[in-house]
């Protein structure tokens, strides 16, 4: 309710702290990731704490989009062309400015759905007027100001290399999200027959020129389709090489493969009889040349490499290696050690191949790899096939198996180290820095201190442009002061739309020209931004205020992946120079199972505990259960709509506050049935102290805590150190505890304990008896307290239950976020009531079993009908009973007590003789003894009477 919120803000102005949450990029789609949304209930409860408690909180939520790939299907182009080669079609030109207006409205759409989204989930908050995305003007201009400054700086240059690609998600993946999974593949040994002999190295063993064409190289991969882009086979330097011959079909057969595989070698192919001809070195062996088995016609070059980049597996490997154009990371690192760079780009975005490909152009790589090994197979090329075990790579977002594809991406660099000051900062700052968060804290700086670049582009063509020109005479770069300046405004004042419709000479009016070749027509970079650089530029606290004090709550993976956006950006030292707090949480890992799918693992169980089964099985058959899940596993948009649909946003929250400090935090069905049942408890809690105070006014009937009996000056004082152990709790970010200490008082310490015992008092005493009074001012007490613990994290529930506590005024009564604890911090000694009720909930914990058998026998069908017999072997414990009767029966819940003195010590249930009271409920033999009240018991009768 923006009023609301207003109404409080404005009363908040006068002497409150202000706090600012730092600000950590979402990405815009159409769904809520699970741990963003953990995050925000998080931050929103912190929210709610400070504005009860006086204080103003600014956040701002900022949505950055990923950009949009436009290209139709069938529009394949190939990487290699060079930009000065591309003509300027403005046909495509317009249809991109048509395509771009409509995934720019589907972005609005997806990013109007995401802040109604967040909005739901009770915060205080509306994020319809707290948030910036990308899709406004002035932030645009920020990441295109960073974009300018950081390329002045030299930190932003421009590569064609190999890069980890999604043929999924059409585009490249950072480190970030590419994770790896060990997978059994094929590893292939290719037989390259020798063409030329250039230096010499085999005629002189062979002694007959002719004898070349039986010689064959024995080179392994285990990516036969990179083969379509291969020219050349890579042996490792300091490496010795045979050269082997053996007797096959009475001619012979010669190979070349490392001296130490010769004999492992022979034996996968069965030849017992070979000869070792010759060895050579990897020098003698560059002078080979061979025919490449896939076309005759091409020339396959043998080059030198290091060893670490031919021989990744001892045992699986014949040290010699194919080198493709660039689709792995160690083909490029051996056209960069040899310094031929002949990188080439055979696949498309989507994993098709194309025209460089020649017979296999425009077929996805993955059927590529199955034609060419049959081809091979069939050929005879392939000398022998075994399986390894190798890690690959896939996609964290989607799962797909990862490719390299090498093109021309911009990459930032990072020289700036986080220093260990700088990690003592953020442990100084940090909630609960337990030796398990700080070493893992370690480990991820000198990981980010490890990374040294990154890249900044993507081939989608709406987005951020990268503002970029080159000369299309000579292919420089065009940049400068003068370009930042011209740019810097279009997109301060017209936005990214302006660039994508206009042509260099409209953007730049001619001011700027080429200063290599003095060439005047010049053309646009077609990459743009991608999210890595988006949020490298967007500011970690916002529009900084040095009166605020700034908060950062965020999840592990983004707060690590921050801390390295930081280090690229040169914000390091300015950044944990503003932080005053910091908690992180682990990410939420979603696990929404059925509870139908585990009937089987219930029948296992029926055998050893037939009872559980059947409860399990009642469960099972109950029709109005609610289960999440509909399939065996669900995605995580879809799972946390459902526990909102299923169970209501407030046990969403209160799961949330639950697993906050947790390090594994999973959300499936249980923890959601587990959770529900604790917000019952809660609401029950409530519900009791509603119902025992509907005919109390504090301003008539309120009892000061030191005039209050035993248990209600006891009850209250735990309220006090509950209060301020929660208060501890949220200031230091320990919101767990929080819970676990609003829970356990909820509980233990009124359900179970002060809500059994003055039972008997609420219901039964006159209605202004003292004792009632002192009973009700202290629920009152209790339930003004709870209200301001619980808002936090149950706001819907507290927005219902409010309306219900009698309130002091108007302004309080129609809006809880105006209240203000005004428990009296009463310092009561409470030692002797602690020892005498600790002594009578130990007696009542105690009698709990005997109780619970005499039921089961058939002595006693509830409680109230009981007789406790208590046989004790001092008069000082007989004492205590017959000075504490009412406590301890009322505590017990039962009819009467008998207390004997006996050698042997127990407890004795049997039925309490009589009829029961229509009106306390208790057993007496003495029911209707006052004729007036025929159905009652003299107490009772008394009271009425009065």
């Amino acid at each position: 309710d923006d009023n609301k919120l207003k109404k409080v803000l404005k009363k908040n102005e006068v002497n409150a702290k202000k706090y600012k949450l730092a600000n950590f990029p979402i990405s815009i789609s159409d769904v809520l990731n699970p741990t963003v949304v953990f995050n925000q209930i998080l931050k929103d409860i912190y929210i709610r704490h400070e504005i009860l408690n006086g204080n103003l909180v600014d956040d701002i939520i900022t949505l950055v989009d990923k950009g949009v790939d436009i290209k139709s299907e069938n529009e394949k182009e190939s990487e290699e062309t060079s930009d000065k080669n591309k003509k300027i079609d403005k046909k495509k030109i317009n249809e991109n400015i048509k395509a771009r207006q409509v995934a720019n409205n589907e972005v609005l759409n997806n990013l109007k759905k995401q802040v109604n989204e967040v909005n739901k989930l009770g915060t205080v908050l509306n994020y319809n007027e707290h948030f910036d995305a990308t899709t406004d003007g002035n932030l645009e201009s920020v990441i295109i100001d960073k974009f300018l400054d950081l390329y002045k700086k030299k930190k932003i240059y421009r590569n064609f290399r190999p890069i980890h690609w999604c043929t999924k998600c059409k585009e490249s993946v950072d480190r970030e999200n590419v994770k790896y999974k060990k997978d059994i593949v094929s590893n292939y040994y290719i037989s390259y027959n020798v063409k030329n002999d250039k230096n010499g190295v085999l005629k002189e063993v062979l002694k007959n020129e002719e004898n070349i064409k039986d010689v064959y190289v024995i080179a392994n991969t285990i990516l036969p389709w990179t083969m379509i882009s291969s020219e050349w086979l890579a042996v490792a330097k300091d490496v010795e090489y045979s050269l082997v011959q053996v007797l096959h079909k009475d001619k012979k057969i010669y190979y070349i493969i490392a001296s130490d595989m010769v004999e492992e070698f022979m034996m996968y192919k069965f030849f017992v009889k070979y000869v070792v001809v010759d060895t050579f070195s990897s020098d003698e062996l560059s002078g080979l040349e061979c025919i490449n088995p896939l076309n005759y016609n091409k020339t396959v070059k043998i080059i030198q490499s290091s060893k670490r980049n031919i021989i990744i597996d001892k045992k699986n490997t014949s040290g010699i290696r194919i080198v493709s154009s660039g689709h792995t990371y160690l083909d490029y690192l051996i056209h960069k050690e040899v310094n031929k760079y002949k990188l080439k780009c055979v696949l498309n975005s989507d994993g098709t191949t194309n025209s460089l490909a020649l017979v296999y152009n425009n077929l996805p790589y993955t059927e590529i790899n199955e034609k060419i090994v049959n081809f091979l197979e069939d050929n005879g090329f392939v000398f022998f096939s075994n399986k390894v075990e190798v890690s690959n790579s896939y996609c964290k977002k989607c799962g797909e198996k990862l490719v390299y594809r090498s093109i021309s991406e911009w990459y930032l660099n990072n020289d700036t180290d986080i220093t260990d000051e700088q990690y003592r900062k953020i442990v100084s700052i940090m909630s609960a820095p337990t030796k398990y968060k700080t070493e893992e804290l370690k480990s991820q700086i000198e990981k980010i201190n490890n990374t040294k670049e990154m890249i900044i582009s993507d081939r989608k063509e709406i987005g951020i442009p990268i503002p970029v020109f080159y000369c299309a005479e000579c292919g420089s770069e065009i940049a400068g002061d003068k370009i930042n300046q011209i740019v810097g405004k279009i997109f301060k004042e017209k936005g990214s739309n302006y660039w994508y419709r206009s042509n260099p000479e409209q953007i730049l009016q001619g001011q700027v020209g080429c200063s290599n070749c003095g060439g005047t027509f010049l053309f646009k970079d077609d990459g743009s931004l991608n999210q890595m650089f988006k949020d490298v530029s967007i500011p970690f606290i916002k529009d900084e205020d040095n009166g605020s004090l700034n908060i950062c709550i965020e999840s592990k993976e983004r707060f690590y992946n921050k801390l390295k956006l930081i280090s690229f950006a040169d914000e390091v030292e300015s950044t944990f120079g503003k932080l005053d707090k910091i908690m992180i949480h682990s990410v939420v890992d979603e696990n929404m199972r059925k509870i139908e799918n585990n009937k089987k693992d219930i029948k296992n169980t029926a055998a050893n505990n037939k009872e559980k089964s059947k409860l399990k099985s009642k469960y099972l058959n109950n029709k109005n259960n609610v289960t999440i899940a509909e399939n065996k596993e669900i995605k995580s948009e879809v799972a946390i709509q459902k526990v909102i649909n299923s169970y209501g946003t407030d046990i969403l929250r209160l799961w949330t506050i639950s697993k906050s400090n947790d390090n594994d935090i999973r959300l499936n069905d249980q923890y959601m049935i587990n959770t529900k049942k604790t917000y019952t408890k809660i609401r029950r809690t409530f519900k009791f102290i509603l119902s025992n105070i509907t005919d109390f006014n504090p301003t008539r009937n309120y009892v000061e805590p030191k005039k209050r009996v035993d248990i209600d000056k006891l009850i209250y004082s735990k309220l006090l150190k509950v209060s301020n152990e929660v208060e501890d709790n949220y200031n230091s970010f320990n919101l767990k505890k929080v819970y676990d200490t609003l829970v356990k008082f909820c509980n233990t310490d009124l359900s179970n304990e002060y809500f059994e015992t003055i039972k008997y008092r609420l219901y039964v005493l006159k209605q202004n008896d003292e004792t009632r009074r002192s009973t009700q001012s202290t629920l009152y007490d209790i339930i003004m307290s709870l209200a301001i613990f619980f808002e936090p994290i149950l706001p819907f529930t507290l927005e219902e239950i409010w309306p219900y506590i009698w309130h002091s005024n108007d302004e309080e009564a129609g809006n809880i976020l105006t209240y203000r604890r005004n428990l009296a911090d009463t310092q009561l000694n409470v030692d002797e009531e602690t020892k005498k009720w600790d002594r009578i909930y130990k007696l009542k914990h105690n009698v709990k079993k005997y109780i619970s058998k005499a039921k089961v026998s058939g002595i006693i069908k509830h409680k109230i009908e009981a007789t406790l017999v208590i046989r004790v072997n001092n008069e000082e414990a007989k004492e205590f009973i017959e000075n504490n009767y009412e406590d301890i029966r009322a505590s017990l819940g039962i009819s009467k007590i008998e207390v004997e003195i006996s050698e042997e010590q127990g407890f004795e249930v049997k039925k309490t003789e009589g009829a029961q009271c229509r009106r306390c409920r208790q057993y007496s033999i003495y029911i209707g003894q006052n004729l007036k009240y025929t159905y009652l018991c003299p107490k009772c009768a008394e009271i009425l009477e009065s």
